[in-house]
C-alpha cells in the first residue's frame, strides 16, 4: 500500500463545493485566527498531551509510534487504571509500530457493547529545512497550534487521552466500556495498526460502533468573520484499486510503422474509458449526504440533488451533477488513468505500452464488478487487464445510515455548541482506517467537532495547523458525545427493564408518567398532549403534505414498549413547504387515536423531524381485511423479547405502501404518546385505515400488549384548523 496516497482528514465532498463560495482560497487562508487559550486544569491537559504527541516524531521509517504509545501508557497507569486494561501492541514485522489499547471498563452486568474510539499516532514526513519551526514541537502563534500531526490526527488522540483521564478522576462511568486505540502506519499502510488489530486481536477493539477522524466541521470566512457552515459525520468511503492495463507486441523498426502499435492500441483503450461513466449508484449514505447538502448548494445543483436521491435513475439530474467533478465522484464508480509509460528506444516500434488506471470503487460494488466493466469499456482483447499488487482492499458488509442514536447526539451537540447549522452525513472519496473496521462489520462514524476553514489545516504539507479554538472546542464537542452515547439514558433505550419503569398499566402506567421524572412533567402538566379522540364531523385538513418515501432495509428493535423500524435516511414529508426527514416509524396496539370514541386494531406512526428539530408524526389506522403484502416484511421479522433488534438489508420495507391510498386526513397540534410527552408535534391523522388480515394483526398484537396511551382532552385546541 506505500502507492496509495491516503488522506487522513478527508475534507467531505461538500466541503469542496462550499469552499467555492467562500472568500478563502488555499492561496488566502486566514494566517491568524481569534486565539484561545487553555482556560481549565482539563483544557490544561489537554494541551500538556497535545504538546507530547507532536514532539514524539512517528514519522514511518525515522519515528516511532511505539514511543508515542508508551508514553500515553504511562499516563494511564499513573491515573489508576489496571495494567491489564493498558496494552501497547506491537507489530511482529516492526517493533517501532506501537499500538495502544486502552479499556474504561463500565459496569461489569453491561448488555451494551463497547464504543471504540480510535486515533491514530503516526505522521507523514517533514522536513525541518522546508519548516520554519521545528515540525516535531507544538507551537502556538496566532490563534493557531502549528506542528506535525496538529489536525492529522494528533489533535484526537490528546482529545481521547485527556476525556479518558478525565472520566477515572471524577469516577465517571459509562454504562459500558470505552475502548481508546491510538494505532501506527495508517498514513504509510504498510504494518497498519488497526488491520493487526482486528486480525490478531479482535477482542481488545470489537465494540458496537467506533468514533474516529474523517468528519469535522467547515467555517466560511467573510473578511474578517469566520461562522460555522456545517458539520460531518463520515459513514462510508470508496474503495481503491489500481489496475495495470498492458499491450505487447513484436515490434519493430520506427520507419516502419504498423497499425498494431502498442501505444496507439492503449491511447485509443483510454479514450474510450475517458468518454464512458460508470452507472449512478448511491448508498443510504451518499444519498442522505446530496439530499442535506441540497440546503447549502446553489438552486440547479440543489435540486438535480433532490431529484437524485428520490430517484438514482434520473439521467437529467445525474447529467447537471456529473458536470461538477465533486459530485461526479459521489455518485458512482471512477476510473482514471495516472500513469503511462511505453517503447524502449526513439527509433524503435513500443513492444510494451502500459498505463495505471486508479480506480475509487462505490462500496456497494466489487473490484470484480470494476473488472469486468473496464474489460467491457476498453473492448480489446489485446489490452490486458491486471490487479496492479495481489492484495485486495475489503469492502463494507454493507453501506448503513449513520445510527440513528449517534446522529440524533451529533445533531443535538452540534447545536448547542454552533447553533443551527446543518448535520451531514457524509462518504469519502479517499481512505481512513474506518474502511478496515466497516469491513470487519464494526460500523465507523468520523466526527471530531474539530472545524477549520477547506484547505486551511495543510494536512501533509508544511505548516501543519488547527485553530487553537476549534482544539479545545473539539475537547468539549467529544466529551459531550461520549458522555451522551455512553450515559445510563442510553441503556434505557436498549434495555427497558432498566428504565424509569413507566409502563402502560398499573405502577409506572400513563397516570403516573408525570411523577416519574421531571423530564416526564409534560405527561401530566401539558395542555396539548396526544392522543386525542376525533369526534364525528370533525373537519378533514386542507394540507397537502407531499410524500417523498424510498424504500428502506429493515432495522427493527424491540424497545420493550413497541416496535420500532428504524428507515434508512433519505425519505421525507413535505408540510406546508417545510421537509421533515423520515426517521422511524413504530406500533401501538389498540390504536392511540380513536374516532368517535371507537378504537381501531392497530396503529402505525410514522416519526419525522425537520432541521430545526420540530416533530412530524403521521398516524396511520389498521383494522382487520385482506391481507396486506406491504406490512409483511415487518410482521415476519417482528423481534420477540425486548432489547432484541433484527437488520435486514435484502429485506426493503416502502413507507409509501404503509400509508392508505386516500389520503384525506385529520391535523392537530400534539405531542409525543410516550414519556416525555414533548409537545409542538404536529399530527396527521389518515382518515381511511390500512387493511390486514386476521392473522397480521393478531401477530402484532400479542407482540405489543395493549401498548395504547390513553385519549387526552381537546381542550382550547382545534382539529384541522390553522396550525
Amino acid at each position: 500500500m506505500p502507492h496509495r496516497a491516503h488522506h487522513p482528514i478527508l475534507t467531505a465532498v461538500i466541503a469542496v463545493a462550499l469552499a467555492a463560495t467562500v472568500p478563502a482560497t488555499a492561496s488566502s487562508q486566514p494566517t491568524s485566527a481569534s486565539a484561545r487559550t487553555a482556560n481549565t486544569p482539563h483544557e490544561r491537559l489537554a494541551r500538556e498531551i497535545y504538546a507530547e504527541l507532536i514532539g514524539i516524531n512517528t514519522v514511518d521509517s525515522v519515528g516511532s509510534s511505539t514511543r508515542a504509545a508508551r508514553a500515553m501508557a504511562r499516563r494511564f497507569i499513573a491515573a489508576g487504571f489496571p495494567a491489564q486494561d493498558v496494552r501497547v501492541v506491537l507489530h511482529p514485522a516492526d517493533s517501532t509500530k506501537g499500538n495502544l489499547i486502552v479499556r474504561y471498563r463500565g459496569p461489569a452486568d453491561s448488555k451494551v457493547r463497547p464504543i471504540l474510539l480510535l486515533a491514530h499516532i503516526d505522521v507523514v514526513a517533514a522536513l525541518r529545512s522546508d519548516w520554519p519551526r521545528d515540525p516535531f514541537t507544538l507551537h502556538e502563534e496566532n490563534g493557531f497550534f502549528y506542528g506535525r500531526g496538529t489536525a492529522d490526527d494528533k489533535a484526537m488522540a490528546a482529545i481521547f487521552v485527556a476525556n479518558l483521564l478525565r472520566y477515572k478522576a471524577e469516577g465517571w462511568k459509562s454504562n459500558r466500556d470505552l475502548i481508546l486505540a491510538l494505532t501506527a502506519a495508517e498514513e504509510s499502510g504498510v504494518d497498519n495498526g488497526v488491520e493487526l488489530l482486528l486480525k490478531d486481536h479482535r477482542a481488545l477493539i470489537d465494540a458496537e460502533y467506533a468514533i474516529n477522524e474523517g468528519g469535522g466541521g467547515v467555517l466560511a470566512v467573510a473578511g474578517n468573520s469566520v461562522r460555522p457552515l456545517y458539520q460531518a459525520v463520515q459513514a462510508a468511503e470508496k474503495v481503491y484499486e489500481d489496475f495495470t492495463l498492458t499491450v505487447r507486441n513484436s515490434g519493430g523498426h520506427s520507419s516502419v510503422p504498423r497499425p498494431d502499435n502498442a501505444i496507439y492500441t492503449l491511447v485509443n483503450g483510454l479514450a474510450r474509458l475517458a468518454r464512458f461513466s460508470f452507472p449512478v449508484e448511491l448508498n443510504p449514505v451518499s444519498r442522505a449526504m446530496l439530499e442535506r447538502s441540497a440546503s447549502v448548494e446553489r438552486p440547479e445543483l440543489a435540486a438535480a440533488m433532490r431529484v437524485i436521491a428520490a430517484n438514482p435513475a434520473d439521467s437529467g439530474a445525474a447529467a447537471i451533477l456529473s458536470k461538477e467533478p465533486r459530485y461526479n465522484s459521489l455518485l458512482r464508480t471512477t476510473c482514471v488513468a495516472t500513469r503511462l509509460a511505453g517503447g524502449h528506444a526513439y527509433n524503435a516500434l513500443p513492444q510494451t505500452a502500459t498505463a495505471n488506471v486508479n480506480c475509487r470503487i462505490a462500496p456497494t460494488s466489487s473490484a470484480a464488478v470494476t473488472l469486468a466493466t473496464l474489460r467491457r469499456v476498453l473492448a480489446d482483447t489485446s489490452i490486458s487487464i491486471s490487479f496492479l499488487t495481489q492484495t485486495r482492499e475489503l469492502f463494507p458488509e454493507s453501506t448503513k445510515p449513520v445510527d440513528p442514536k449517534v446522529l440524533e447526539a451529533v445533531t443535538a451537540i452540534t447545536r448547542e455548541m454552533w447553533g443551527d447549522i446543518p448535520v451531514i452525513p457524509t462518504m469519502s472519496t479517499g481512505a481512513t482506517d474506518g474502511r478496515f473496521l466497516r469491513a470487519a462489520g464494526i460500523p465507523t462514524y468520523g466526527t471530531s467537532g474539530l472545524f477549520s476553514v477547506p484547505g486551511e489545516t495543510n494536512s501533509h504539507g508544511r505548516d501543519e495547523k488547527l485553530r487553537t479554538r476549534s482544539f479545545y472546542e473539539g475537547l468539549a464537542f467529544l466529551d459531550a458525545l461520549v458522555r451522551r452515547m455512553g450515559s445510563p439514558a442510553r441503556v434505557a433505550e436498549a434495555q427497558p427493564k432498566n428504565d424509569l419503569h413507566w409502563t402502560y398499566s398499573g405502577h409506572g402506567g400513563p397516570a403516573e408518567w408525570g411523577t416519574l421524572s421531571p423530564a416526564f412533567a409534560s405527561c401530566s402538566a401539558g395542555r396539548e398532549q396526544s392522543p386525542i379522540n376525533i369526534p364525528a364531523g370533525a373537519p378533514l385538513s386542507v394540507r397537502s403534505p407531499r410524500f417523498s418515501y424510498a424504500p428502506s432495509g429493515l432495522h427493527i428493535v424491540n424497545n420493550g414498549h413497541t416496535v420500532q423500524a428504524n428507515y434508512d435516511a433519505g425519505s421525507a414529508v413535505e408540510l406546508d413547504g417545510i421537509r421533515y426527514d423520515l426517521l422511524q416509524f413504530h406500533l401501538h396496539s389498540p390504536s392511540e387515536h380513536t374516532v368517535s370514541g371507537q378504537h381501531r386494531a392497530a396503529e402505525l406512526h410514522l416519526v419525522h423531524r425537520n432541521a430545526n428539530g420540530n416533530l412530524a408524526v403521521v398516524g396511520v389506522f389498521l383494522r382487520e381485511g385482506a391481507a396486506n403484502a406491504a406490512y409483511e416484511g415487518v410482521i415476519r421479522n417482528l423481534p420477540r423479547a425486548a432489547g432484541d433488534s433484527i437488520s435486514k438489508h435484502d429485506v426493503k420495507i416502502d413507507a409509501n405502501l404503509l400509508l392508505p391510498a386516500e389520503r384525506s386526513h385529520w391535523s392537530y397540534t400534539g405531542s409525543l404518546t410516550t414519556p416525555p410527552c414533548s409537545e409542538g408535534v404536529s399530527w396527521l391523522v389518515m382518515k381511511t385505515p390500512v387493511e390486514l388480515s386476521r392473522a397480521q394483526i393478531a401477530a402484532l398484537t400479542s407482540l405489543l400488549h395493549d401498548n395504547a396511551r390513553p385519549v387526552q382532552p381537546l381542550g382550547a385546541r382545534t382539529i384541522s384548523g390553522k396550525q
